[in-house]
């Protein structure tokens, strides 16, 4: 389902753009060069996800120019839709340089992950 697609959640970045930024924080952005799906609002985010089914990576920014919604409504609508659906979480990347966003969407992935290792006990 999801044929090696990455799904890049960013309103003014593009994957490229990530790389320097990304490498001074000790990641691996090699990633950056693959081939991306750029979505960039949480509509679209939403939508792709419906029509074309998880990705194997999504890289989220949180800041959005998107009035009310944010990187980190789109987490939770994951979430919820991964939940639904009984899908694992996709693997993801927080490429936003709001350092509260990063951390509030990575523990919201965490704790979902940590929720799913414990149904499973």
């Amino acid at each position: 389902m999801n044929e090696q697609k990455y799904l890049f959640l960013d309103d003014k970045r593009l994957p490229a753009d990530c790389i320097i930024y990304m490498q001074g924080r000790g990641i691996d952005a090699s990633i950056y060069l693959l081939s991306w799906q750029i979505v960039n609002s949480y509509k679209d985010f939403v939508n792709w996800i419906e029509q074309n089914g998880l990705p194997l990576i999504i890289s989220f920014d949180h800041d959005l120019d998107e009035t009310g919604k944010s990187g980190m409504d789109a987490a939770k609508w994951l979430v919820n839709y991964c939940l639904e659906k009984d899908l694992p979480l996709p693997q993801y990347i927080v490429h936003s340089v709001n350092p509260v966003g990063v951390e509030n969407i990575k523990a919201l992935f965490e704790n979902y992950t940590a929720f799913r290792e414990s149904e499973k006990l």
